[in-house]
């Protein structure tokens, strides 16, 4: 993968790793906290709401706004929200408010990645949508992986924490020149 759907990968597969890798660890960063497991499902309740409303509203957005800026504010500010949500005491009201933005700002790149494969393969847009989707989303998925042996060895709090510098990558490949000529709606 290169050019244009290349940079939409790495960008879905950031967003599928970051997804995985707080519904992986908040659990135990939870139960280490000291909350219930009710209370630990209310955390993950709560990013998985945010993340509901953030493909409403990121679908909404992608139709209407230069997606490269979209997608590289949606990376951007997904830093300092997970950051929050992951280093806040579970479940207390800060973390929770950080998780419901941190979800929101994560699944809000979803229709702009969809999107623009398809719009980056027209013929195939089935295909486009497999690639950003299950296949970047699998890739996501392998990384948590290696964050899981770190979080072994030093934490599950502080691997967290370590991986977010992460989402930069997406913000940058937002700027890919290649997505320059997908960067507005066909309407627009």
């Amino acid at each position: 993968l290169r050019g244009p759907l290349g940079a939409i990968f790495v960008i879905g597969a950031l967003s599928g790793f970051l997804q995985r890798l707080f519904l992986t660890l908040s659990p135990i960063i939870s139960f280490q906290d000291g909350v219930s497991e009710a209370t630990g499902a209310i955390v993950l309740s709560t990013y998985m709401g945010g993340q509901a409303v953030g493909t409403l509203v990121g679908g909404v957005l992608c139709d209407r706004m230069d997606r490269r800026y979209l997608l590289a504010g949606l990376t951007a500010l997904a830093l300092p929200a997970h950051f929050f949500a992951f280093w806040l005491p579970a479940a207390s009201p800060l973390m929770l408010m950080f998780a419901a933005v941190a979800g929101f700002l994560n699944l809000a790149l979803m229709p702009p990645v969809i999107v623009l494969a398809q719009e980056i393969l027209p013929e195939s847009k089935g295909v486009g949508s497999g690639i950003v989707m299950g296949l970047a989303w699998a890739v996501g998925s392998v990384a948590v992986i290696g964050f899981g042996f770190l979080g072994d060895g030093i934490g599950p709090r502080p691997a967290a924490l370590m991986s977010l510098p992460l989402l930069l990558i997406g913000t940058v490949l937002a700027f890919h020149p290649s997505l320059r000529p997908h960067r507005m709606p066909d309407h627009a």
